[in-house]
């Protein structure tokens, strides 16, 4: 026990050497740690071989506020295992013979464990990954010795099977993420009797003891760590205690910043927070540089008119000085509807300031009353799929719709007497749709149009030959107002 008093003040001496000048939250600082693992048990009893068992054991632990490279907590844990052993140079001697059938069944011992326990616990930082641990603590221990055939060993009744055990474990735990890491441990169990080998002993009068060599993982919870309350995290805050101002300028550093631009004169008097007063005898005391007097947003050593601003109308904007009449024609720019082109005086519209023409008059033309497109060249045979090839005739009916922007068009659609009267109907409507959706596309309003589809109503020709059929299968472009 002295020595392990020793390793811990060591221990925590090389802690708190690491320490930095800057208060810096430990990364487990304030946290509960939730761990699960599990490993290897062996154990120093009696028997002269020991056997590898296993063990699992959880932890839950609290460490408490630390800004130093060291960090205390308190651990609470339990687990369940095995712990084995084997002696093949057990003999009977003289005097043992009452003894006879332990020592058939007793040349190999496995004693169930059940723990649980309570401790301080201390943990370093060795940087941002590595953190080494030392436990020490006093847990409660339930076991029973058995043979190899599971069967209670059988002096197991002299004993009491509960018993105080001393612990210390060595660790480290390596950070993963923020809130997981892998653990590794190495445990020693100080039992306070000498049964978890079953009544067997030498004459030699030591308790038992047992290891743990385990790992697994650790989980973090409430370890996100803002001091300051500003919003950045300890550790990636520049100023732990003292929050961010928010102030538009270097935001990001977690540190206030009281004088911006370092013209000493504060943040809370200064107008211009971010750019330093040019002391220059010139309203000086508003933390402003002063570099343009009239305002006008030309710098005054540029300024042609340094007290006076410029009017910015586009017309020799750059001098700084304002242009009361940009082109010179006695009419003032305000007034002026085109300022910088002077007025032609040529008695029409001259008091408007404008360079302008006297119009001539336009004759007007009529868009056509009636186009009609064949069906024969305008879609597939017996479909209403325009032919690629009527685009070109299409786009030129666009231009006069487009051109004569008030007129208004019905669209029907004919066919010959060919087939039966619903079908043709159906056909001639398909047609002028086709049509109208193709003048929509290339921008017609579609409430310019009508569409209708006659059939085989209203022929043109004979139905009766070939050619008369032909003229009869259209679409009738009307125009339907003046």
């Amino acid at each position: 026990m002295k020595k392990l008093f020793f390793i811990l003040l060591l221990f925590t001496g090389t802690a708190f050497t690491q320490q930095g000048t800057k208060l810096k939250d430990h990364a487990f600082s304030r946290t509960m740690v939730i761990t699960l693992e599990g490993g290897v048990t062996y154990g120093l009893t009696d028997y002269k071989d020991f056997i590898l068992d296993y063990a699992g054991k959880g932890e839950i632990e609290y460490f408490f506020p630390s800004t130093s490279a060291a960090s205390f907590g308190f651990r609470a844990f339990g687990g369940v295992g095995f712990l084995s052993g084997k002696d093949k140079s057990i003999t009977i001697v003289p005097g043992d013979e009452e003894r006879l059938p332990y020592f058939y069944s007793h040349d190999k011992f496995r004693t169930d464990l059940i723990f649980a326990g309570a401790g301080p616990v201390l943990m370093v930082s060795l940087g941002d990954v590595v953190f080494p641990y030392l436990f020490g603590g006093v847990s409660y221990l339930h076991f029973k010795p058995k043979n190899d055939f599971d069967s209670p060993l059988p002096n197991s009744f002299k004993y009491k099977k509960d018993v105080l055990n001393f612990d210390t474990e060595f660790g480290l735990r390596f950070l993963l993420a923020k809130n997981l890491s892998l653990n590794l441990s190495v445990a020693a169990f100080f039992n306070t009797n000498d049964n978890l080998d079953d009544d067997y002993s030498t004459d030699e009068k030591t308790n038992d003891i047992f290891f743990t060599c385990m790992s697994g993982l650790s989980f973090s919870f409430f370890n996100y760590k803002d001091a300051d309350d500003d919003g950045f995290y300890d550790d990636e805050d520049g100023c732990i205690e003292q929050p961010e101002d928010y102030d538009g300028y270097d935001d990001n550093d977690g540190c206030p910043d009281f004088d911006n631009d370092n013209d000493k004169i504060n943040d809370v008097i200064d107008k211009c927070a971010n750019l330093p007063e040019d002391f220059d005898g010139y309203f000086d005391e508003d933390g402003c540089p002063d570099l343009d007097n009239d305002g006008d947003g030309i710098q005054d050593e540029k300024d042609q008119c340094p007290n006076e601003e410029e009017d910015f109308d586009n017309y020799q904007d750059r001098d700084g000085c304002p242009d009361v009449d940009n082109d010179n024609d006695g009419i003032i720019d305000k007034y002026d509807k085109c300022p910088n082109d002077p007025e032609t005086r040529n008695g029409f519209e001259d008091e408007d300031g404008c360079f302008d023409e006297k119009p001539q008059p336009v004759l007007k033309v009529e868009a056509p009353k009636e186009i009609i497109l064949k069906a024969g060249t305008t879609f597939e045979i017996g479909k209403a799929e325009l032919n690629p090839s009527s685009h070109y005739e299409l786009d030129k009916i666009v231009v006069v719709m487009k051109e004569h922007s008030g007129s208004k068009w019905r669209i029907e659609g004919h066919t010959d007497n060919t087939g039966s009267a619903k079908k043709n109907k159906q056909l001639s409507l398909d047609r002028a749709n086709a049509v109208a959706m193709y003048f929509i596309n290339n921008g017609i309003n579609k409430s310019r149009l009508e569409i209708v589809g006659f059939g085989k109503e209203h022929p043109v020709a004979d139905n009766k030959t070939a050619e008369g059929r032909a003229l009869n299968r259209r679409v009738v472009i009307l125009r339907i107002n003046q």
